[in-house]
């Protein structure tokens, strides 16, 4: 019996021991899963907008609108039912809303939720046909209590093109953690190019960045956690740093999606003087041309590349090839007088330069 005993009191310890340690592993892993719940909490920060105030929103139309008016903010997307609603610097107390139409939507993760924000892009018309269609940007993140996709962003936008904006966002941008979304467009006959950077702040979404003008024949571009901008053959590189974006202007022009194969012309600018331009180029037709600029260049100094779109596309400050034959790429200066023309031999078997 005394045996018996003995092994009853044994086979209880060794299952109160699993015991323990089950319920220890379980109180671990709600540890390890904690931050992302707190985490989830703070994110009910970015759904600010009192909703109940649209119900008391007038529709924006001539006959209802006052005279005078000054700028407007949009201050909530309903995508149910299409509407932006409106609010006006001269008239904080009174909420105007307008039909919209949805042109695009895509999903991109930017508050590190569970769940990525849609981003939406369309038009609405702002008073009636005279003003024409106003662009507008809007974005819903997922919240956990409602268990629906709320708006917390907008914008919208003015310009000739009818086209909508176009949409970028470059990974872990603030502090290494936190993705932005990018947004830009060009028009006018220098093709000068506007965007504006959107992201996390503070716990709340917002505009974090915008250059204080176009760039005239502008061109933008995303590399691993940085984002780069290219005026004619200046570039510049935006990044975050101590709460802030901060662009700088680049001594040395960066090489994205360089390959192996691909042809890189250097030019260079020191005491004021641009290096020699090649007479020549010979490029394999599957290779890409990638013009480096080693020097800081002055504003006033900038060279404008003009080349010929039925041989070749451009892609930041590299060229990709559309058909063999002949062709060229022109530096002309500020006051349009060209400094160096490039012949480019595309399709020889063999991409080298030549110079006399």
């Amino acid at each position: 019996m005394g045996k018996l005993n003995n092994q009853i009191l044994k086979a209880f310890f060794k299952s109160s021991i699993l015991i323990i340690i089950i319920i220890s592993l379980f109180a671990c892993e709600d540890r390890i899963k904690e931050p992302l719940r707190v985490y989830t909490k703070n994110l009910r920060n970015y759904f600010h907008f009192d909703t109940t105030r649209l119900d008391f929103a007038k529709e924006l139309s001539l006959a209802s609108f006052p005279e005078k008016f000054s700028d407007f903010t949009i201050v909530y997307f309903d995508k149910k039912s299409s509407r932006l609603f409106l609010e006006f610097d001269n008239l904080p107390n009174q909420l105007y809303f307008t039909i919209a139409t949805i042109e695009s939507a895509q999903e991109i993760r930017l508050l590190r939720s569970d769940y990525p924000e849609k981003i939406y892009l369309g038009k609405f018309k702002f008073l009636s046909d005279t003003f024409g269609d106003f662009s507008f940007l809007a974005i819903n993140s997922y919240d956990s209590r409602t268990k629906k996709y709320l708006n917390i962003f907008n914008d919208y936008f003015i310009f000739d093109n009818s086209e909508n904006p176009d949409i970028n966002y470059c990974k872990k941008f603030i502090n290494g953690k936190n993705n932005v979304l990018i947004v830009s467009y060009s028009e006018g006959a220098g093709n000068y190019l506007s965007f504006k950077i959107y992201g996390p702040s503070e716990e709340k979404f917002s505009q974090i960045y915008e250059p204080v003008s176009p760039l005239e024949n502008g061109m933008i571009a995303v590399d691993s956690n940085y984002i780069y901008t290219l005026e004619g053959i200046i570039s510049s590189k935006i990044y975050w740093k101590n709460g802030k974006v901060i662009s700088e202007t680049l001594a040395e022009s960066p090489l994205i999606n360089f390959q192996g194969n691909d042809y890189l012309l250097e030019i260079s600018y020191k005491n004021e003087v641009f290096s020699k331009f090649p007479k020549f180029i010979s490029l394999n037709y599957d290779a890409d041309l990638f013009i480096k600029v080693k020097g800081i260049v002055p504003p006033d100094e900038n060279l404008l590349v003009n080349y010929d779109s039925e041989f070749l596309s451009l892609n930041f400050n590299s060229f990709t090839s559309k058909k063999s034959g002949k062709t060229y790429l022109e530096f002309k200066n500020q006051e349009g007088i060209s400094i160096g023309k490039i012949y480019l031999l595309i399709n020889p078997e063999k991409g080298e330069i030549q110079e006399n």
